[in-house]
């Protein structure tokens, strides 16, 4: 099928039902109605999965009128969304478009396994959902991962020596320049703006997401973390190792995922705790040359 409202966009139109998996969580995307079919751009590629799989959070996706119920609002995120709870405790957030007019409402079960979904139509004969448009994919991942236990840092990571140098910063610290800058040295990227770390046995793990920077790295894959760098760009390659106190504020203020409740509050603290335990936070003063990278990766084989 080809569809005039997708030809700008770089990706495919991938039939009513969708698997989308990203870190060690999948979400599926699928509608009662057989008109609507999703589409996923290509950033999200790698994480599409050929077969059905048990997901984590089952959504269901309708094209029509957006209502919020008429609860009141617990909370807002500034004019993005709107949070209230509905008579049967589902989190109901409306996102909000120009004019602070509603455009599509999610319900969310208390346990996370379901959503509902509900986008405004865009057209008369809008037949489209955008299983990977932003923010709706990345907002229930990130519940997903707070709930478990996990992190989803703005941070870009590369793989060098079978290990992940994960550099955070924000917008603008040179997330994306180091992350290529890394692949030029010999590194696989795993992404270049937004970095999912999970623990196995007490160990970190970062995995890649489809959500990117200027050099637009994506990736499905993941390897043990081996250093944590915070970047500022520099005239001269140092790094100076940042205590544990200030290597948390340092993290905690560079998080992407939303914290609404306090169990994800108190698991967020506890995974960044654990994670500058054993990958301590070192700040990267840098010059955008590989030198930066070898630097990075002396430091980290040191911890290791």
């Amino acid at each position: 099928m080809t569809d005039a409202r997708v030809v700008a966009h770089h990706g495919r139109i991938v039939g009513s039902e969708v698997y989308l998996r990203v870190g060690v969580h999948t979400l599926r995307f699928w509608s009662p109605d057989p008109a609507l079919e999703f589409f996923v751009h290509s950033s999200h590629e790698p994480f599409v999965l050929a077969q059905p799989v048990d997901a984590d959070c089952d959504v269901r996706w309708e094209i029509g009128e957006v209502t919020p119920s008429d609860t009141p609002v617990v909370r807002t995120s500034g004019d993005r969304w709107e949070l209230r709870r509905t008579d049967n405790d589902w989190e109901e957030f409306t996102f909000l478009g120009v004019g602070h007019v509603p455009n599509l409402v999610l319900r969310l079960s208390p346990d996370m396994r379901q959503a509902t979904a509900i986008r405004s139509p865009r057209a008369a004969d809008d037949r489209i959902i955008f299983a990977s448009e932003h923010p709706w994919s990345e907002f229930l991942v990130c519940r997903l991962v707070g709930r478990d236990g996990g992190v989803l840092l703005h941070a870009s990571s590369a793989v060098v020596d079978g290990g992940a140098l994960l550099f955070v910063g924000h917008s603008g610290a040179g997330k994306s320049t180091i992350c290529e800058i890394a692949e030029q040295a010999g590194a696989t990227g795993l992404s270049d703006d937004r970095t999912i770390v999970m623990f196995r046995d007490g160990n970190p793990i970062a995995w890649g997401t489809p959500w990117h920077g200027s050099f637009a790295r994506t990736s499905a894959a993941s390897a043990p973390v081996t250093g944590l760098f915070l970047l500022q760009q520099d005239s001269v390659d140092r790094t100076e190792a940042i205590p544990g106190e200030r290597a948390l504020k340092e993290l905690f203020v560079r998080l992407i995922q939303p914290r609404i409740t306090s169990i994800e509050v108190s698991n967020t603290l506890d995974a960044l705790a654990t994670l500058v335990a054993v990958r301590p936070l070192h700040s990267l003063h840098f010059q955008p040359t590989p030198a930066a990278v070898q630097l990075a990766r002396a430091v980290a084989a040191k911890i290791r």
